[in-house]
């Protein structure tokens, strides 16, 4: 259920190829760029900064001059490559016992 209200209370992007669902991405009302996810097969193909892309010129058209996210690990260099800077490192981050360490990240849409 909180999946799902999290989905529901910000603007969903979704990648399609070939009419299967290959990743999404969601930007909130006050320009937090939330969950991006490509499936792992996919991977490797620009989807990602695709998403990203999609959700910042929103972002701007929306009138946001910074949009930040939390990066996991393994999204960071996607975000540096889409121009976002690291503000913080979370290395003691836990989610449902998990050790996930993550980022804070924005970048200035000016």
């Amino acid at each position: 259920d909180a999946w799902h209200e999290r989905r529901r209370s910000q603007h969903t992007y979704v990648a399609i190829e070939d009419g299967e669902v290959v990743g999404f991405t969601g930007l909130t009302s006050d320009g937090v760029l939330d969950m991006l996810f490509v499936d792992p097969p996919s991977g490797g193909r620009g989807i990602a900064k695709l998403l990203i892309a999609f959700a910042l010129d929103h972002a701007r058209a929306a009138g946001h001059a910074v949009v930040r996210t939390r990066s996991s690990r393994t999204a960071r260099g996607v975000f540096e490559r889409s121009g976002f800077v690291v503000d913080a490192e979370n290395e003691e981050t836990r989610l449902h016992g998990h050790h996930l360490p993550n980022f804070d990240m924005h970048i200035d849409l000016a």
